[in-house]
């Protein structure tokens, strides 16, 4: 058996592979791959049989390497941010108070943020969080649209996030807008 392997990416010091196993549109798990062994370790846990299946995609460690941030839906009807402590497999939901689902999200060290991207009734909604504290910080003022590609571009010596942004009230999409 098994499905199709995707999001593949390095640890920081470059001695893990993270990468999902989707074996439906409703059922994946994250694993890891230390490069140095070849020992394969699956991180999410196997869903019971007569429970609910549980989504999870776009791992990425965190700056130290000992987390990883991605998208889930164990526990809810909507995909959340979570993070999960590699040494003890726990999983912490990160946006809990949303009634949304989180379609993608990009971490900046530098700026100390998490930037992700909820879909609420249709339209994108830019939010961050502390990359410390995970609270919830202002998000940006953007007309209603759609937001693709979101990513952290280094400006000067200041991360700013960057996306595509489109919108039936904007007269052209701006690609790479700075927010």
């Amino acid at each position: 058996g098994g499905g199709r392997w995707s999001d593949f990416r390095f640890s920081p010091d470059d001695r893990m592979l993270v990468f999902t196993e989707y074996l439906s549109a409703s059922k994946s798990h994250i694993w890891t791959l230390n490069m140095t062994s070849g020992e394969k370790q699956r991180i999410t846990p196997e869903t019971k049989a007569d429970s609910s299946t549980v989504f999870y995609g776009a791992p990425k460690f965190s700056r130290d390497g000992k987390k990883l941030f991605a998208v889930s839906d164990r526990e809810s009807e909507h995909r959340r941010l979570v993070v999960i402590d590699l040494a003890t497999f726990s999983e912490t939901m990160l946006t809990t108070k949303l009634h949304y689902d989180v379609s993608e999200y990009s971490i900046s060290t530098a700026a100390k943020r998490i930037a992700f991207v909820t879909n609420e009734e249709g339209a994108s909604v830019l939010r961050f969080l502390d990359l410390d504290t995970f609270a919830e910080l202002p998000r940006p003022a953007l007309l209603p649209g759609q937001i693709s590609g979101l990513r952290w571009r280094v400006k000067f010596d200041d991360d700013q996030p960057a996306s595509t942004v489109t919108s039936e009230k904007a007269e052209k999409t701006q690609a790479g807008a700075e927010l």
